[in-house]
């Protein structure tokens, strides 16, 4: 797990408070809240569930993006933005590896580009630094070529 800056403040979104995460991370969409709430198993939030409720969140994402059906995204990513940078550091290491590396889809056109237009300043350098640890740099020059 990577160790991150620690606020000044305390954090507002904490490993304690999981279920918190994701009800922010689906607030105010319609559409994904519904499905997130009709596939979600159990009512309990335990790390060995967090992961696993995170990929309803990660694939209905993935599969609008490649079906061009934007609506709740940019609202999906402001929440997100939300709770990384208010997020302890479990938090914070959830939505990288947890959400991000679920986004990541290799067999997406453009797929290191795909969700820049919806991340926040914060959210896109976390998306950034993943793609070069993933990667190396090398993507980087396919983005000065766009």
């Amino acid at each position: 797990m990577k160790k991150h800056k620690r606020n000044k403040q305390e954090a507002k979104y904490t490993e304690q408070k999981m279920r918190q995460v994701f009800e922010k991370l689906i607030s105010d969409t319609f559409y994904l809240s519904q499905h997130f709430w009709d596939k979600k198993n159990t009512d309990s939030y335990s790390e060995d569930l967090d992961y696993i409720d995170i990929e309803i969140i990660y694939l209905y994402i993935r599969k609008k993006v490649k079906k061009n059906e934007f609506s709740e995204i940019d609202i999906f990513f402001k929440n997100v933005e939300e709770v990384y940078r208010n997020g302890d550091d479990y938090v914070k290491n959830f939505i990288e590896v947890g959400l991000f590396e679920g986004l990541l889809d290799f067999q997406m056109q453009d797929y290191c580009f795909a969700y820049n237009k919806w991340f926040g300043r914060l959210s896109q350098q976390v998306w950034n630094n993943m793609l070069d640890d993933c990667l190396g740099t090398e993507w980087r020059k396919e983005k000065r070529k766009k």
